[in-house]
């Protein structure tokens, strides 16, 4: 078999799974949240979560009706997770403008019902949302808030994976910010049990920070110039330099 021949029957059994979502056949296990049922499969669904393997368990209720209620989340959510366990991606535009916060609320239900990739995957697409909420150096603030306090609500303390991706924005942004009445009202609401606050307070305390000298390297004298210019031209200052206006590069 050809390499070519082997990728598309790759590609093709792949996509067994997708079509078995929700289409009713070969179905073993029922989910159900407010009034939305999906019909899935235990062999799809129990090898990506920890939370599906115990429920399908006999010793469990679940494991002998085969329904599974799911009562307090997101429907549109929902299903979105059990479509990525199926086909390894979901569809974040179900949420409208707001997609920042959607892949912060994925990333939550995918920590909850214990599946790893989905937690991964859920990141990465919030993390290229995070650049889109900041395109031409101006931050859509609405969507970022809102983003913030579905993860200082969704996520503890101990789990850094979003938070320290928001860490880079607040510094971009901070004199932004810092005069936005909203972003200053989410600073006092105690907002993940003070946790919002002390990251603000630690991001901004590096910005305040006296930055350490820079040190070049003079490519005339061929060794470290510490007392070099600045500017967006750097020139070195010894005085056996002076007559050498090449620039000096940092090491």
């Amino acid at each position: 078999m050809s390499d070519h021949a082997k990728i598309t029957a790759q590609a093709q059994f792949a996509m067994g799974p997708a079509r078995l979502f929700n289409s009713g056949d070969y179905f073993d296990l029922t989910v159900k949240c407010v009034d939305h049922e999906w019909k899935v499969h235990r062999a799809v669904l129990c090898p990506r979560s920890k939370f599906f393997t115990n429920a399908c368990k006999d010793g469990f209720q679940e494991g002998i009706s085969h329904v599974i209620e799911l009562k307090e989340d997101d429907p549109a959510l929902l299903n979105e997770l059990l479509t990525a366990c199926y086909r390894c991606d979901y569809d974040d535009t179900v949420s409208g403008n707001n997609k920042l916060d959607f892949n912060a609320r994925m990333y939550a239900l995918a920590d909850k019902y214990d599946i790893p990739f989905l937690k991964e995957l859920s990141k990465d697409m919030f993390r290229a949302q995070l650049i889109q909420v900041q395109l031409n150096g101006v931050m859509d603030i609405p969507l970022f808030l809102s983003a913030v306090r579905t993860i200082y609500t969704t996520t503890l303390g101990s789990d850094r994976s979003l938070r320290d991706l928001l860490v880079p924005v607040l510094e971009e942004h901070s004199s932004t910010l810092n005069q936005d009445d909203r972003f200053l009202d989410l600073l006092r609401s105690n907002l993940g049990d003070g946790d919002f606050a002390v990251d603000v307070i630690a991001t901004m305390s590096q910005l305040l920070k006296p930055k350490p000298p820079l040190v070049y390297w003079c490519i005339q004298c061929n060794q470290y110039a510490a007392n070099a210019n600045s500017g967006s031209a750097v020139y070195c200052s010894r005085w056996n330099c002076k007559e050498y206006m090449g620039e000096v590069k940092q090491p």
